[in-house]
Protein backbone atom coordinates (compact mmCIF):
# COMPACT_ATOMS: atom_id res chain seq x y z
CA UNK A 1 0.00 0.00 0.00
CA UNK A 2 1.42 3.37 -0.67
CA UNK A 3 3.05 5.02 2.11
CA UNK A 4 3.69 8.72 1.93
CA UNK A 5 -0.13 9.35 2.25
CA UNK A 6 0.51 13.03 2.06
CA UNK A 7 1.99 12.98 -1.12
CA UNK A 8 -0.67 10.55 -2.97
CA UNK A 9 -3.20 12.97 -1.58
CA UNK A 10 -1.72 15.79 -3.05
CA UNK A 11 -0.62 13.87 -6.51
CA UNK A 12 -4.32 12.49 -6.89
CA UNK A 13 -5.71 16.25 -6.20
CA UNK A 14 -3.05 17.66 -8.51
CA UNK A 15 -4.31 15.41 -11.06
CA UNK A 16 -7.93 16.36 -10.66
CA UNK A 17 -7.38 19.77 -11.00
CA UNK A 18 -4.81 19.73 -13.61
CA UNK A 19 -7.40 17.92 -16.05
CA UNK A 20 -10.51 20.36 -15.21
CA UNK A 21 -11.25 23.44 -15.87
CA UNK A 22 -14.22 23.97 -13.35
CA UNK A 23 -14.91 27.87 -14.39
CA UNK A 24 -15.65 26.01 -18.23
CA UNK A 25 -17.51 23.53 -16.76
CA UNK A 26 -20.11 25.90 -15.61
CA UNK A 27 -19.82 24.94 -11.75
CA UNK A 28 -19.26 27.42 -8.78
CA UNK A 29 -16.70 27.70 -6.91
CA UNK A 30 -18.01 26.12 -3.84
CA UNK A 31 -19.33 22.93 -6.43
CA UNK A 32 -15.81 22.85 -7.53
CA UNK A 33 -14.30 22.99 -3.30
CA UNK A 34 -16.80 20.66 -2.57
CA UNK A 35 -15.43 18.06 -5.48
CA UNK A 36 -12.21 18.71 -4.25
CA UNK A 37 -12.55 17.68 -0.76
CA UNK A 38 -14.94 14.31 -2.02
CA UNK A 39 -11.46 13.56 -3.77
CA UNK A 40 -9.24 13.84 -1.28
CA UNK A 41 -11.07 12.01 0.94
CA UNK A 42 -11.89 9.18 -1.36
CA UNK A 43 -8.21 9.28 -2.17
CA UNK A 44 -7.42 8.81 1.76
CA UNK A 45 -9.93 6.11 1.81
CA UNK A 46 -8.20 4.31 -1.30
CA UNK A 47 -4.46 4.74 0.67
CA UNK A 48 -5.83 3.46 3.93
CA UNK A 49 -8.29 0.81 2.35
CA UNK A 50 -8.75 -1.99 4.60
CA UNK A 51 -8.44 -5.48 3.64
CA UNK A 52 -11.70 -6.87 4.72
CA UNK A 53 -13.37 -3.78 2.94
CA UNK A 54 -15.56 -4.66 -0.22
CA UNK A 55 -13.90 -1.66 -2.79
CA UNK A 56 -16.80 -2.14 -5.24
CA UNK A 57 -19.23 -1.86 -2.59
CA UNK A 58 -17.59 1.54 -2.06
CA UNK A 59 -16.99 2.57 -5.87
CA UNK A 60 -20.63 1.99 -6.05
CA UNK A 61 -21.68 4.11 -3.25
CA UNK A 62 -19.38 7.01 -4.12
CA UNK A 63 -20.44 7.33 -7.61
CA UNK A 64 -24.17 7.05 -6.08
CA UNK A 65 -23.42 9.94 -4.33
CA UNK A 66 -22.31 11.71 -7.25
CA UNK A 67 -24.94 11.05 -9.34
CA UNK A 68 -27.94 11.05 -7.04
CA UNK A 69 -31.10 9.46 -7.81
CA UNK A 70 -29.65 6.60 -10.44
CA UNK A 71 -29.30 2.62 -10.41
CA UNK A 72 -25.81 1.68 -10.89
CA UNK A 73 -23.61 -1.56 -11.03
CA UNK A 74 -20.22 -2.49 -10.30
CA UNK A 75 -18.56 -5.50 -12.36
CA UNK A 76 -15.29 -6.71 -11.96
CA UNK A 77 -13.78 -8.58 -15.35
CA UNK A 78 -13.51 -12.45 -14.81
CA UNK A 79 -10.54 -13.49 -16.69
CA UNK A 80 -11.17 -17.08 -16.92
CA UNK A 81 -14.76 -16.46 -17.89
CA UNK A 82 -13.72 -13.57 -20.24
CA UNK A 83 -16.72 -11.93 -18.78
CA UNK A 84 -17.79 -9.10 -16.24
CA UNK A 85 -19.56 -10.69 -12.97
CA UNK A 86 -21.41 -8.36 -10.84
CA UNK A 87 -19.66 -7.54 -7.70
CA UNK A 88 -22.60 -4.38 -6.48
CA UNK A 89 -25.34 -2.75 -7.52
CA UNK A 90 -27.19 0.32 -5.79
CA UNK A 91 -30.20 1.58 -6.64
CA UNK A 92 -33.07 -0.26 -6.76
CA UNK A 93 -34.79 1.20 -3.32
CA UNK A 94 -35.42 -1.98 -1.15
CA UNK A 95 -37.20 -3.68 -4.42
CA UNK A 96 -34.39 -6.74 -5.18
CA UNK A 97 -37.20 -9.06 -4.38
CA UNK A 98 -39.33 -7.35 -7.25
CA UNK A 99 -36.64 -7.32 -9.38
CA UNK A 100 -36.03 -11.02 -9.14
CA UNK A 101 -39.05 -11.99 -9.55
CA UNK A 102 -39.26 -10.07 -12.76
CA UNK A 103 -36.37 -11.23 -14.18
CA UNK A 104 -36.23 -15.18 -12.58
CA UNK A 105 -32.41 -15.05 -12.08
CA UNK A 106 -29.97 -13.40 -10.01
CA UNK A 107 -27.63 -10.81 -11.59
CA UNK A 108 -25.03 -11.79 -9.23
CA UNK A 109 -24.49 -14.89 -10.93
CA UNK A 110 -24.64 -14.22 -14.60
CA UNK A 111 -21.48 -13.34 -16.49
CA UNK A 112 -21.81 -10.45 -19.26
CA UNK A 113 -19.49 -10.25 -21.99
CA UNK A 114 -17.43 -7.42 -23.55
CA UNK A 115 -19.92 -6.42 -26.74
CA UNK A 116 -20.66 -8.84 -29.18
CA UNK A 117 -22.03 -11.97 -27.30
CA UNK A 118 -24.89 -13.95 -29.16
CA UNK A 119 -27.34 -14.76 -25.87
CA UNK A 120 -31.57 -15.14 -26.40
CA UNK A 121 -30.08 -14.76 -30.63
CA UNK A 122 -29.57 -10.98 -30.24
CA UNK A 123 -26.45 -9.11 -30.94
CA UNK A 124 -24.97 -5.81 -29.57
CA UNK A 125 -24.66 -2.82 -31.61
CA UNK A 126 -21.21 -2.53 -30.48
CA UNK A 127 -18.66 -4.82 -30.83
CA UNK A 128 -15.87 -6.72 -28.84
CA UNK A 129 -13.13 -4.06 -30.31
CA UNK A 130 -15.42 -0.77 -29.51
CA UNK A 131 -16.25 -2.56 -26.20
CA UNK A 132 -13.09 -2.98 -25.02
CA UNK A 133 -11.91 0.37 -26.80
CA UNK A 134 -14.64 2.43 -24.38
CA UNK A 135 -13.47 0.34 -21.27
CA UNK A 136 -9.62 1.16 -21.76
CA UNK A 137 -10.44 5.08 -22.35
CA UNK A 138 -11.39 6.26 -19.31
CA UNK A 139 -14.29 8.29 -20.07
CA UNK A 140 -18.12 8.00 -19.21
CA UNK A 141 -19.93 6.98 -22.52
CA UNK A 142 -23.43 7.11 -23.00
CA UNK A 143 -24.14 3.49 -24.38
CA UNK A 144 -25.80 3.35 -27.80
CA UNK A 145 -29.67 2.20 -27.88
CA UNK A 146 -29.77 2.58 -23.84
CA UNK A 147 -30.79 -0.03 -21.24
CA UNK A 148 -32.79 -2.27 -23.88
CA UNK A 149 -29.46 -2.92 -26.07
CA UNK A 150 -27.10 -3.16 -23.31
CA UNK A 151 -29.52 -6.17 -21.63
CA UNK A 152 -31.49 -7.94 -24.20
CA UNK A 153 -28.42 -10.54 -25.04
CA UNK A 154 -29.44 -11.75 -21.13
CA UNK A 155 -33.03 -10.86 -20.70
CA UNK A 156 -36.16 -11.16 -22.87
CA UNK A 157 -37.33 -7.54 -24.36
CA UNK A 158 -40.77 -8.08 -22.30
CA UNK A 159 -38.85 -8.58 -19.02
CA UNK A 160 -36.55 -5.16 -19.98
CA UNK A 161 -39.54 -2.97 -20.67
CA UNK A 162 -40.85 -4.17 -17.43
CA UNK A 163 -37.94 -3.47 -15.54
CA UNK A 164 -37.57 0.20 -17.77
CA UNK A 165 -41.43 1.12 -16.46
CA UNK A 166 -41.18 -0.38 -12.63
CA UNK A 167 -37.87 1.75 -11.88
CA UNK A 168 -37.98 4.82 -14.81
CA UNK A 169 -34.87 4.27 -15.90
CA UNK A 170 -33.45 6.31 -18.72
CA UNK A 171 -30.05 6.81 -20.43
CA UNK A 172 -27.13 4.20 -19.89
CA UNK A 173 -23.41 5.31 -19.64
CA UNK A 174 -20.37 3.15 -18.76
CA UNK A 175 -17.04 3.81 -18.01
CA UNK A 176 -13.94 1.18 -17.51
CA UNK A 177 -12.26 0.48 -14.42
CA UNK A 178 -8.88 0.22 -16.04
CA UNK A 179 -4.87 0.43 -15.56
CA UNK A 180 -2.33 0.07 -17.63
CA UNK A 181 -3.92 -1.08 -20.49
CA UNK A 182 -5.83 -3.82 -18.42
CA UNK A 183 -9.33 -4.08 -17.62
CA UNK A 184 -10.15 -4.44 -14.40
CA UNK A 185 -13.66 -3.88 -14.02
CA UNK A 186 -16.94 -1.17 -15.16
CA UNK A 187 -19.27 0.86 -13.76
CA UNK A 188 -22.50 1.15 -15.23
CA UNK A 189 -25.10 3.77 -14.44
CA UNK A 190 -28.52 3.33 -15.42
CA UNK A 191 -30.54 7.39 -14.86
CA UNK A 192 -33.64 7.48 -13.49
CA UNK A 193 -36.20 9.62 -15.77
CA UNK A 194 -34.90 12.35 -17.27
CA UNK A 195 -32.44 12.81 -14.85
CA UNK A 196 -28.57 13.86 -16.12
CA UNK A 197 -24.64 13.62 -15.71
CA UNK A 198 -23.73 16.95 -15.07
CA UNK A 199 -20.15 16.80 -14.15
CA UNK A 200 -18.89 13.67 -16.17
CA UNK A 201 -15.13 14.75 -16.01
CA UNK A 202 -15.58 14.56 -11.82
CA UNK A 203 -17.52 10.80 -11.95
CA UNK A 204 -13.99 10.60 -14.53
CA UNK A 205 -11.25 11.46 -11.70
CA UNK A 206 -13.31 9.83 -9.42
CA UNK A 207 -12.94 6.46 -11.56
CA UNK A 208 -9.20 6.99 -12.37
CA UNK A 209 -8.52 6.91 -8.57
CA UNK A 210 -10.51 3.71 -7.87
CA UNK A 211 -8.69 2.02 -10.71
CA UNK A 212 -5.10 2.81 -9.33
CA UNK A 213 -6.61 1.73 -6.04
CA UNK A 214 -8.78 -1.55 -7.51
CA UNK A 215 -5.19 -2.65 -9.55
CA UNK A 216 -3.19 -1.95 -6.47
CA UNK A 217 -5.79 -4.27 -4.21
CA UNK A 218 -5.13 -7.04 -7.16
CA UNK A 219 -1.96 -6.76 -6.66
CA UNK A 220 -1.52 -6.72 -2.99
CA UNK A 221 -4.19 -9.70 -3.10
CA UNK A 222 -1.92 -12.08 -5.37
CA UNK A 223 1.19 -11.09 -3.27
CA UNK A 224 -0.81 -12.13 -0.21
CA UNK A 225 -1.87 -15.54 -1.82
CA UNK A 226 0.81 -16.11 -2.90
CA UNK A 227 2.86 -15.41 -0.17
CA UNK A 228 0.17 -17.90 1.66
CA UNK A 229 0.91 -20.27 -1.05
CA UNK A 230 4.78 -20.06 -0.52
CA UNK A 231 4.39 -20.64 2.98
CA UNK A 232 2.56 -23.29 2.54
CA UNK A 233 4.69 -25.01 0.77
CA UNK A 234 7.76 -23.92 2.79
CA UNK A 235 6.11 -25.32 6.13
CA UNK A 236 4.73 -28.54 5.04
CA UNK A 237 7.01 -29.50 2.51
CA UNK A 238 8.26 -33.41 3.19
CA UNK A 239 12.03 -32.04 2.01
CA UNK A 240 14.31 -30.21 4.00
CA UNK A 241 14.17 -26.27 2.91
CA UNK A 242 15.86 -23.31 4.30
CA UNK A 243 15.66 -19.74 3.27
CA UNK A 244 19.02 -17.81 3.38
CA UNK A 245 19.62 -13.90 2.10
CA UNK A 246 22.23 -13.59 -0.74
CA UNK A 247 25.16 -13.09 1.52
CA UNK A 248 24.34 -16.83 2.95
CA UNK A 249 22.22 -15.56 6.05
CA UNK A 250 19.71 -18.02 7.49
CA UNK A 251 16.43 -16.70 7.76
CA UNK A 252 14.06 -19.15 8.05
CA UNK A 253 14.00 -23.07 8.16
CA UNK A 254 10.86 -25.79 7.28
CA UNK A 255 10.15 -27.95 10.27
CA UNK A 256 11.18 -31.14 8.28
CA UNK A 257 15.26 -29.32 8.17
CA UNK A 258 15.10 -29.13 11.99
CA UNK A 259 14.15 -33.10 11.71
CA UNK A 260 16.93 -33.78 9.18
CA UNK A 261 19.72 -31.53 11.06
CA UNK A 262 19.23 -31.34 14.45
CA UNK A 263 18.98 -27.06 15.00
CA UNK A 264 16.03 -24.89 16.04
CA UNK A 265 15.60 -21.84 14.38
CA UNK A 266 16.51 -20.11 16.87
CA UNK A 267 19.85 -21.94 16.97
CA UNK A 268 20.48 -21.43 13.36
CA UNK A 269 18.93 -18.26 12.75
CA UNK A 270 21.19 -15.19 11.63
CA UNK A 271 23.85 -17.42 11.08
CA UNK A 272 25.71 -18.01 7.66
CA UNK A 273 24.91 -21.44 6.70
CA UNK A 274 28.50 -21.58 5.09
CA UNK A 275 30.17 -21.20 7.95
CA UNK A 276 30.58 -24.62 8.93
CA UNK A 277 26.96 -25.75 10.67
CA UNK A 278 25.89 -28.24 8.20
CA UNK A 279 29.46 -28.65 6.08
CA UNK A 280 32.15 -30.50 7.18
CA UNK A 281 34.94 -28.25 6.51
CA UNK A 282 36.01 -29.77 3.19
CA UNK A 283 32.66 -28.74 1.62
CA UNK A 284 32.63 -25.25 3.08
CA UNK A 285 33.75 -23.67 -0.38
CA UNK A 286 31.94 -25.54 -2.17
CA UNK A 287 28.97 -24.72 -0.53
CA UNK A 288 29.52 -20.75 -1.30
CA UNK A 289 30.15 -21.99 -4.82
CA UNK A 290 26.80 -23.59 -4.74
CA UNK A 291 25.25 -20.51 -3.09
CA UNK A 292 27.08 -18.32 -6.56
CA UNK A 293 25.90 -20.76 -9.10
CA UNK A 294 22.11 -20.16 -7.50
CA UNK A 295 22.36 -16.98 -7.63
CA UNK A 296 23.98 -15.97 -10.81
CA UNK A 297 22.71 -18.96 -12.54
CA UNK A 298 18.98 -19.53 -11.33
CA UNK A 299 18.99 -22.73 -10.26
CA UNK A 300 21.50 -26.13 -9.04
CA UNK A 301 21.04 -29.43 -8.33
CA UNK A 302 23.65 -31.50 -7.15
CA UNK A 303 24.60 -34.49 -4.67
CA UNK A 304 27.40 -34.12 -1.80
CA UNK A 305 27.63 -34.52 2.10
CA UNK A 306 26.33 -32.67 5.03
CA UNK A 307 26.83 -32.49 8.34
CA UNK A 308 23.83 -32.74 11.16
CA UNK A 309 24.49 -30.81 14.42
CA UNK A 310 25.93 -34.40 16.12
CA UNK A 311 28.41 -34.46 13.73
CA UNK A 312 27.08 -37.50 11.84
CA UNK A 313 27.87 -36.75 7.68
CA UNK A 314 25.37 -38.16 5.20
CA UNK A 315 24.72 -37.91 1.44
CA UNK A 316 21.90 -35.37 -0.17
CA UNK A 317 20.91 -33.92 -2.54
CA UNK A 318 20.34 -30.14 -3.17
CA UNK A 319 18.64 -28.33 -5.10
CA UNK A 320 18.74 -24.48 -4.82
CA UNK A 321 16.90 -21.51 -6.54
CA UNK A 322 17.16 -17.43 -6.30
CA UNK A 323 14.25 -15.80 -4.64
CA UNK A 324 13.80 -12.47 -7.09
CA UNK A 325 12.49 -9.52 -6.05
CA UNK A 326 12.26 -6.57 -8.82
CA UNK A 327 14.20 -8.80 -10.99
CA UNK A 328 17.00 -8.88 -8.58
CA UNK A 329 18.21 -11.89 -6.80
CA UNK A 330 17.42 -10.92 -2.99
CA UNK A 331 18.02 -14.44 -1.40
CA UNK A 332 18.09 -18.42 -2.01
CA UNK A 333 15.67 -21.62 -1.70
CA UNK A 334 17.75 -24.89 -0.46
CA UNK A 335 16.15 -28.07 -0.76
CA UNK A 336 17.79 -30.74 1.27
CA UNK A 337 17.00 -34.72 0.30
CA UNK A 338 18.01 -37.23 2.77
CA UNK A 339 19.29 -39.60 0.29
CA UNK A 340 21.49 -42.38 2.85
CA UNK A 341 18.83 -45.17 1.43
CA UNK A 342 18.67 -44.35 -1.93
CA UNK A 343 23.13 -44.33 -2.02
CA UNK A 344 22.85 -47.82 0.38
CA UNK A 345 20.37 -49.24 -2.50
CA UNK A 346 22.93 -48.05 -5.18
CA UNK A 347 25.59 -49.31 -3.60
CA UNK A 348 23.46 -52.65 -3.20
CA UNK A 349 22.84 -52.48 -6.68
CA UNK A 350 26.64 -51.90 -7.98
CA UNK A 351 27.90 -54.67 -5.95
CA UNK A 352 24.75 -56.87 -7.02
CA UNK A 353 26.15 -56.07 -10.59
CA UNK A 354 29.89 -56.62 -9.74
CA UNK A 355 29.00 -60.32 -8.56
CA UNK A 356 26.44 -60.33 -11.87
CA UNK A 357 29.67 -59.58 -13.96
CA UNK A 358 32.48 -61.37 -12.52
CA UNK A 359 29.78 -64.44 -12.59
CA UNK A 360 29.58 -64.00 -16.30
CA UNK A 361 33.08 -63.28 -17.22
CA UNK A 362 33.56 -66.75 -15.44
CA UNK A 363 31.24 -68.51 -17.45
CA UNK A 364 32.44 -66.79 -20.31
CA UNK A 365 35.98 -67.72 -20.00
CA UNK A 366 35.14 -71.46 -18.88
CA UNK A 367 33.22 -71.38 -22.35
CA UNK A 368 35.87 -69.95 -24.32
CA UNK A 369 38.75 -72.49 -22.45
CA UNK A 370 36.03 -75.27 -23.72
CA UNK A 371 35.90 -73.87 -27.07
CA UNK A 372 39.51 -73.97 -27.62
CA UNK A 373 40.26 -77.61 -25.46
CA UNK A 374 38.91 -79.13 -28.38
CA UNK A 375 41.44 -77.41 -31.15
CA UNK A 376 44.98 -77.98 -29.62
CA UNK A 377 46.21 -75.47 -32.54
CA UNK A 378 44.04 -72.71 -32.03
CA UNK A 379 44.43 -72.81 -28.20
CA UNK A 380 44.61 -69.13 -26.73
CA UNK A 381 42.94 -67.63 -30.22
CA UNK A 382 39.79 -66.29 -28.61
CA UNK A 383 41.85 -64.63 -25.88
CA UNK A 384 44.39 -62.89 -28.63
CA UNK A 385 41.61 -61.51 -30.98
CA UNK A 386 39.97 -60.45 -27.82
CA UNK A 387 43.16 -58.30 -26.77
CA UNK A 388 43.46 -56.56 -30.20
CA UNK A 389 39.51 -56.19 -30.10
CA UNK A 390 39.55 -54.11 -26.87
CA UNK A 391 42.12 -52.36 -27.78
CA UNK A 392 40.46 -51.58 -31.50
CA UNK A 393 37.63 -49.97 -29.54
CA UNK A 394 39.36 -48.29 -26.62
CA UNK A 395 41.30 -46.34 -29.44
CA UNK A 396 37.87 -45.63 -31.49
CA UNK A 397 36.55 -44.17 -28.43
CA UNK A 398 34.23 -46.32 -27.33
CA UNK A 399 32.27 -46.24 -23.63
CA UNK A 400 33.66 -48.78 -21.08
CA UNK A 401 29.99 -50.12 -21.49
CA UNK A 402 30.54 -50.83 -24.93
CA UNK A 403 34.02 -52.32 -24.82
CA UNK A 404 33.07 -54.71 -22.10
CA UNK A 405 30.25 -56.33 -24.67
CA UNK A 406 32.94 -56.58 -27.30
CA UNK A 407 35.40 -58.36 -24.75
CA UNK A 408 32.98 -60.84 -24.28
CA UNK A 409 31.72 -61.46 -28.01
CA UNK A 410 35.24 -61.70 -28.50
CA UNK A 411 36.17 -64.26 -25.71
CA UNK A 412 33.64 -66.33 -27.58
CA UNK A 413 33.14 -65.85 -30.58
CA UNK A 414 34.05 -69.46 -31.97
CA UNK A 415 31.59 -70.62 -29.52
CA UNK A 416 30.11 -72.40 -32.45
CA UNK A 417 33.55 -74.67 -32.70
CA UNK A 418 32.39 -76.86 -29.85
CA UNK A 419 29.58 -78.73 -31.91
CA UNK A 420 31.95 -79.41 -34.68
CA UNK A 421 34.27 -82.59 -35.49
CA UNK A 422 37.45 -82.00 -33.73
CA UNK A 423 39.47 -84.03 -36.53
CA UNK A 424 38.19 -81.24 -38.83
CA UNK A 425 39.78 -78.52 -36.52
CA UNK A 426 42.66 -80.18 -36.27
CA UNK A 427 43.20 -81.45 -39.92
CA UNK A 428 46.53 -80.24 -41.01
CA UNK A 429 46.18 -80.33 -44.64
CA UNK A 430 43.36 -78.55 -46.89
CA UNK A 431 39.77 -78.86 -45.65
CA UNK A 432 37.52 -80.18 -48.29
CA UNK A 433 34.25 -78.16 -49.82
CA UNK A 434 32.07 -80.09 -47.46
CA UNK A 435 34.50 -80.15 -44.70
CA UNK A 436 34.97 -76.01 -45.34
CA UNK A 437 31.35 -75.42 -45.02
CA UNK A 438 30.71 -77.08 -41.99
CA UNK A 439 33.69 -74.59 -40.59
CA UNK A 440 32.00 -71.69 -41.98
CA UNK A 441 28.62 -72.94 -40.17
CA UNK A 442 30.07 -72.03 -36.73
CA UNK A 443 28.87 -68.93 -36.85
CA UNK A 444 25.18 -69.78 -36.90
CA UNK A 445 25.78 -72.52 -34.21
CA UNK A 446 27.25 -69.86 -31.99
CA UNK A 447 24.57 -67.70 -32.62
CA UNK A 448 21.48 -70.34 -31.67
CA UNK A 449 23.58 -70.78 -28.56
CA UNK A 450 23.99 -67.67 -27.52
CA UNK A 451 20.45 -65.88 -28.59
CA UNK A 452 18.95 -67.45 -25.70
CA UNK A 453 21.17 -65.64 -22.96
CA UNK A 454 19.77 -62.35 -22.19
CA UNK A 455 23.22 -60.37 -21.68
CA UNK A 456 23.41 -56.44 -22.11
CA UNK A 457 24.38 -56.09 -25.25
CA UNK A 458 23.97 -58.16 -28.45
CA UNK A 459 26.65 -60.98 -28.14
CA UNK A 460 24.59 -63.30 -29.92
CA UNK A 461 24.36 -61.28 -32.89
CA UNK A 462 27.73 -59.74 -32.99
CA UNK A 463 28.75 -63.59 -32.81
CA UNK A 464 26.79 -63.94 -35.80
CA UNK A 465 28.39 -61.71 -37.87
CA UNK A 466 32.00 -61.66 -37.21
CA UNK A 467 32.80 -63.47 -40.42
CA UNK A 468 30.46 -61.10 -42.95
CA UNK A 469 32.53 -58.35 -44.94
CA UNK A 470 31.59 -55.30 -46.42
CA UNK A 471 31.48 -55.93 -49.70
CA UNK A 472 28.79 -58.99 -48.76
CA UNK A 473 31.61 -61.48 -49.70
CA UNK A 474 31.40 -63.19 -45.92
CA UNK A 475 29.07 -65.50 -44.48
CA UNK A 476 26.57 -66.75 -43.45
CA UNK A 477 24.19 -64.23 -44.56
CA UNK A 478 26.33 -62.04 -47.00
CA UNK A 479 25.82 -58.83 -44.93
CA UNK A 480 27.02 -55.49 -46.71
CA UNK A 481 28.37 -52.18 -45.09
CA UNK A 482 26.22 -50.76 -42.60
CA UNK A 483 24.29 -54.12 -41.80
CA UNK A 484 26.93 -55.19 -40.05
CA UNK A 485 27.82 -53.94 -36.35
CA UNK A 486 30.76 -52.01 -35.87
CA UNK A 487 31.42 -54.25 -33.34
CA UNK A 488 31.36 -57.30 -35.90
CA UNK A 489 33.83 -55.40 -38.48
CA UNK A 490 35.89 -55.22 -35.29
CA UNK A 491 36.29 -58.44 -33.91
CA UNK A 492 36.59 -59.51 -37.66
CA UNK A 493 39.87 -57.66 -38.17
CA UNK A 494 41.43 -58.92 -35.17
CA UNK A 495 40.19 -62.06 -36.28
CA UNK A 496 41.96 -61.80 -39.20
CA UNK A 497 45.39 -59.94 -37.84
CA UNK A 498 45.57 -62.63 -35.11
CA UNK A 499 44.59 -65.88 -37.40
CA UNK A 500 47.25 -64.95 -40.06
CA UNK A 501 49.98 -64.35 -37.75
CA UNK A 502 49.90 -67.52 -35.87
CA UNK A 503 50.36 -71.24 -36.72
CA UNK A 504 47.97 -73.47 -37.79
CA UNK A 505 47.38 -76.71 -38.60
CA UNK A 506 47.04 -76.36 -42.18
CA UNK A 507 49.87 -74.07 -42.77
CA UNK A 508 52.53 -71.99 -40.80
CA UNK A 509 52.46 -68.47 -39.32
CA UNK A 510 52.58 -66.07 -41.66
CA UNK A 511 53.47 -63.32 -39.39
CA UNK A 512 52.12 -60.01 -38.38
CA UNK A 513 53.79 -58.25 -41.46
CA UNK A 514 51.42 -60.65 -44.10
CA UNK A 515 48.38 -59.99 -41.92
CA UNK A 516 48.81 -56.17 -41.76
CA UNK A 517 49.49 -56.07 -45.23
CA UNK A 518 46.14 -58.29 -45.88
CA UNK A 519 43.88 -55.92 -43.76
CA UNK A 520 45.80 -53.18 -45.85
CA UNK A 521 45.27 -53.82 -49.16
CA UNK A 522 41.37 -54.87 -48.68
CA UNK A 523 40.68 -51.88 -46.87
CA UNK A 524 37.10 -50.70 -47.65
CA UNK A 525 36.71 -54.08 -49.65
CA UNK A 526 36.30 -56.61 -47.17
CA UNK A 527 37.36 -54.77 -44.02
CA UNK A 528 35.70 -51.16 -42.29
CA UNK A 529 38.63 -48.46 -43.42
CA UNK A 530 38.45 -46.86 -39.18
CA UNK A 531 39.16 -50.22 -38.37
CA UNK A 532 41.94 -50.72 -39.98
CA UNK A 533 43.52 -47.58 -39.94
CA UNK A 534 43.16 -47.68 -35.96
CA UNK A 535 44.79 -51.44 -36.45
CA UNK A 536 47.77 -50.30 -38.45
CA UNK A 537 48.19 -47.33 -35.64
CA UNK A 538 48.52 -50.13 -33.12
CA UNK A 539 50.82 -51.93 -34.31
CA UNK A 540 52.84 -49.45 -36.22
CA UNK A 541 52.99 -46.22 -33.49
CA UNK A 542 51.83 -47.63 -30.45
CA UNK A 543 53.77 -50.99 -30.36
CA UNK A 544 51.12 -53.45 -29.52
CA UNK A 545 51.86 -57.33 -29.78
CA UNK A 546 50.04 -60.18 -28.90
CA UNK A 547 51.01 -62.52 -26.12
CA UNK A 548 53.14 -65.45 -27.39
Amino acid sequence: MIKDKEKTKKKLIEQYTDTTDYKKTGRSEREYILEMKFLADTAMDFVEFPSEKDIFQYIGEKVQEIIGDAVIFVNEFDKERDGFVVRYFEGFKGKMKKVLSIIGKDPNKMVYKIGDSEISGQKSKVSVKEGKAILLSGKLTKWPGGFTELSSRYLAKSVLQILEKVFSLGEVYMIGLSRKGEILGEVIILLRGQNEIKNPDFIETFIKQASIALLQKKTEEALRQSRQEFISIFRDNPEAIVYVDEKGIILDINLRFSELFGYSLEEIKGKNINSGIIHPPDKIKEGKDLDNKALSKGYVNFETIRKKKDGTLFPVSISGSPILIDGKPRGIIGMFADITERKKTEEQLKESFKKLQKTIEVSISAISLITEARDAYTAGHQRRVTKLAVALAKEMGFPKDKIEGIKIAALIHDVGKINLPAEILSKPGKLSEVEFNLIKNHSQIGYDILKKVDFLWPIAEIVFQHHEKINGSGYPRGLKGDEILLEAKIICVADVVEAMSSHRPYRPALGIGKALEEISQNKGILYDPEVVDVCLKLFKEKGFKFES
